[in-house]
């Protein structure tokens, strides 16, 4: 006996019971093949059902034209929906891992960005199981509207980040290697949103989360690097996002990260209005900020402005030094120096799920401030690893 072939099924069009599946986006496409295989069987039992007329009405080449624009029409409605919003559900899937909390670290590439140190780095931070890393988007040159970027130097950063599979978190900055325009705020908003845009797009397809700037309540010096005010902080992060927005609406946005959670700094982001242009609201946390249960009164503070959405830690961590006896810290659960940081690691990972964080950085994997940096400390690494693969 002749078997059926594959899709065909007593003369009609037939979809597998089966797809191997296993997440949200796979049921997608199946839901809606499922709905083109019945319009396509619709259409076969309509031009079956009407066999028994003249041949010359069978053979009508305009009844058949009419059939197959129809079948054509039914057809690309309902491919086209999800072509439009495959990226932005494959990008939710990416960032949020099924609502698990994304770990990654800060990478120190912004120090040395050569191929050689990106690619040593990337190596490590994948080994660790962790899946995400802060980058920023340095030394490109296009400081003011119309003038173009050199992505070359980053993009040997970025190749060799993805390709162990990271995925970026990328700081654009607005204040350094950006023209303020001698803090015209019209000009200053207008290079910060062409720079955005132009970052956005050379990117589009490879970075999918971007960060507006680094804590703007901390006083890096006199003029541009100066401590910002709330409300500038606000007009430059709405310039970024609807750049970006412009580029892929399905890429994220974090607001711009203070320096503490349960600063009146953020309070103050949040009455001026920053989560009315931020996917995330991004924040930084350090050391004994754990033991204050910040991110609550984070929280308290987007309730009171009506802002429900995710929140982001870009950079989070501690100096082993912190918790030694005259440390600002003194000691974490009995515990001194590398150990207890080490403690203190998996501890903040533990919080993190218990909040329901969208995703935490820690700092520093790679950097310049010595003790700082967990690629010489052992201790760290075993609690990072740990973390990267769910053990806490």
């Amino acid at each position: 006996m002749a078997k059926t072939p594959i899709g065909l099924s007593k003369g009609r069009l037939a979809l597998p019971k089966r797809i191997p599946a296993g997440d949200v986006w796979h049921k997608q496409i199946h839901n809606r093949l499922t709905k083109v295989y019945s319009m396509r069987n619709y259409a076969r039992s309509w031009s079956l059902s009407h066999n028994n007329r003249s041949t010359r009405s069978r053979l009508d080449p305009m009844n058949s034209s009419k059939l197959i624009l129809l079948c054509c029409v039914l057809i690309l409605s309902m491919i086209l929906p999800f072509s439009c919003t495959s990226a932005d559900s494959k990008t939710r899937m990416l960032q949020q891992r099924d609502g698990k909390v994304i770990f990654g670290v800060n990478n120190g590439t912004g120090y040395d960005d050569s191929q050689e140190f990106s690619q040593m780095v990337s190596k490590r931070i994948s080994a660790l199981g962790l899946t995400a890393v802060r980058t920023g988007a340095d030394k490109m040159k296009c400081e003011r509207e119309g003038e173009p970027c050199d992505f070359s130097r980053r993009d040997l950063v970025i190749q060799e980040h993805l390709a162990q599979g990271l995925a970026l978190h990328m700081v654009i900055a607005f204040r350094w290697e950006l023209d303020a325009a001698g803090y015209d705020p019209v000009q200053w908003t207008k290079n910060y949103a062409w720079k955005c845009g132009q970052v956005a797009r050379h990117w589009k397809d490879t970075v999918r989360y971007y960060i507006v700037d680094n804590e703007p309540d901390l006083d890096y010096g006199e003029g541009q690097r100066a401590k910002v005010e709330p409300a500038t902080v606000v007009k430059m992060q709405k310039a970024c996002y609807e750049a970006i927005k412009k580029v892929d609406r399905g890429i994220l946005v974090e607001s711009s990260p203070a320096q503490r959670p349960n600063t009146e700094y953020n309070r103050a982001l949040l009455k001026a209005g920053i989560g009315k242009y931020a996917d995330l609201i991004g924040t930084h946390m350090y050391g004994g900020q754990l033991r204050e249960d910040a991110i609550a009164t984070l929280r308290k503070w987007m309730a009171e402005f009506g802002v429900n959405k995710p929140v982001a830690i870009s950079e989070c961590g501690s100096d082993p030094n912190w918790f030694n006896p005259g440390g600002s810290d003194g000691e974490w659960k009995g515990r001194h120096g590398r150990e207890a940081r080490a403690l203190w690691l998996r501890d903040m990972a533990a919080y993190a799920r218990r909040q329901k964080l969208h995703n935490v950085l820690f700092f520093s994997m790679f950097s310049i401030h010595g003790d700082w940096e967990m690629d010489r400390d052992r201790a760290a690494l075993a609690a990072l690893k740990d973390i990267g693969h769910g053990r806490f």
